[in-house]
């Protein structure tokens, strides 16, 4: 499908309804204050700008981009995609409130939990029914333990069952859990169970490569080594002669 970006203001009483597979834009600082409501049919509506009054995103279509949706959002079998989709930047999405009824939100996120992560910040209430699925796309590197916000709301805090309309999908090499909605109020978290690492050979604490020792440095941070993870070697530390130990993968 073919490419439409708005870089004019859009106002009126009318709606709009995307249909086709293509992409539509609303270009950064491009407000779109229409009051007839949006449906996202079919392709791909990106809002780096902003956008008022309700949308519907329904099955095999996708809303997008790292602007505000003010008004009600609801994902129909759709799928949020926040950031700058056509670059693959990750970046925050801003909605007025969220009903996700068996949708799908697609996350790429950074080897660093606190920056340069896809998450969408919702300014009212969120609520999830069906079977909802996070998709996880590393963009580097993770931390085995870090947790990720990937939803921020402020409305009623979310009970620990609300986990039974979530699933969290990752590439091979990856695994992630969600930490119980009950515990953090206000927001949705993952937890990586499971990364594909890059690490550093320090010897700190022995010479033994296996899957326990703190032998290794991670993103700064001193850590054991996880079958599946690539390694380096170089001059920075004294210990040199390196025991293998254990089933090493």
């Amino acid at each position: 499908g073919s490419a439409l970006t708005f870089n004019g203001n859009l106002a009126g009483s009318g709606s709009l309804v995307k249909i086709g597979a293509g992409t539509n834009v609303i270009a950064t600082g491009i407000t779109a204050s229409y009051t007839g409501g949006t449906t996202i049919s079919n392709g791909v509506l990106v809002v780096n700008g902003s956008l008022s009054g309700a949308v519907t995103v329904a099955g095999g279509a996708t809303l997008g981009g790292k602007g505000t949706a003010s008004g009600a959002v609801t994902v129909q079998g759709g799928s949020l995609a926040p950031g700058d989709i056509t670059s693959a930047t990750p970046g925050v999405m801003t909605l007025g409130s969220l009903t996700m009824n068996a949708g799908s939100a697609v996350f790429h996120l950074s080897s660093s939990a606190a920056s340069g992560n896809d998450q969408v910040a919702v300014s009212g209430g969120l609520t999830f029914s069906g079977i909802s699925t996070l998709q996880i796309a590393p963009l580097a590197f993770m931390n085995v333990g870090d947790v990720y916000t990937l939803f921020t709301y402020t409305g009623t805090a979310l009970p620990s069952t609300v986990t039974n309309n979530l699933q969290v999908t990752a590439p091979t090499g990856f695994a992630f859990s969600i930490v119980d909605p009950a515990t953090t109020p206000g927001a949705i978290k993952i937890h990586v169970d499971k990364a594909i690492g890059n690490e550093l050979w320090t010897g700190q604490s022995s010479s033994t490569w296996d899957t326990s020792a703190i032998n290794w440095n991670r993103n700064s941070t001193a850590t054991a080594f996880n079958n599946g993870d690539y390694v380096n070697f170089d001059d920075s530390t004294l210990v040199t002669n390196v025991n293998l130990s254990g089933a090493l993968q």
